[in-house]
C-alpha cells in the first residue's frame, strides 16, 4: 500500500529460477512497469489496484501486469512519437529478454503482457 494512496499490489507468481541474464532485465522490467503504473495511472485517483502474475505458458514464460488506473490514451501514438524514457526502457529490456510485448490500456484496465522464452535465440544476422 502508498501511505498517500490505497494503492494495493497483488501478486501471484511460480517459484522460478531465472538465470542471471534473464533475471536482471526482467527484475528491471517489473519494476519499471509498477513504478510507471504508480506514477501515471492513478495520478487522479485515491485508490487502486496493481497486479502481477508471472508463470510458465507453454514453452514459454508469460509475465502479466495489470492496473485499473486512468489508462493512457492514443498508445500507438504515443509510443512511437512522444515516447517517455519509462517506455523506452521498457521497450529495450523487452528486446533484451528477446520477448514479445503486447500493452493495452483503456480507462480502468491497462495491461502489460511480455512472453519470453529462456532458450538461447541465435542473433540476428
Amino acid at each position: 500500500k502508498s501511505p498517500d494512496k490505497e494503492i494495493n499490489i497483488i501478486h501471484n507468481c511460480d517459484k522460478i529460477s531465472f538465470p542471471i541474464e534473464k533475471a536482471i532485465p526482467l527484475g528491471l522490467l517489473i519494476n519499471e512497469v509498477i513504478v510507471n503504473s504508480y506514477k501515471h495511472a492513478f495520478k487522479e485517483l485515491n485508490e487502486g489496484t496493481v497486479s502481477l502474475s508471472l508463470g510458465k505458458s507453454g514453452n514459454d514464460y508469460l509475465l502479466v501486469i495489470k492496473d485499473n488506473g486512468v489508462g493512457f490514451s492514443n498508445l500507438e501514438n504515443s509510443s512511437k512519437n512522444s515516447e517517455s524514457l519509462g517506455m523506452k526502457l521498457i521497450k529495450t529490456l523487452s528486446r533484451q529478454l528477446r520477448g514479445k510485448l503486447d500493452l493495452q490500456s483503456e480507462y480502468g484496465d491497462t495491461s502489460f503482457k511480455l512472453r519470453f522464452s529462456l532458450k538461447k535465440q541465435p542473433k540476428d544476422s
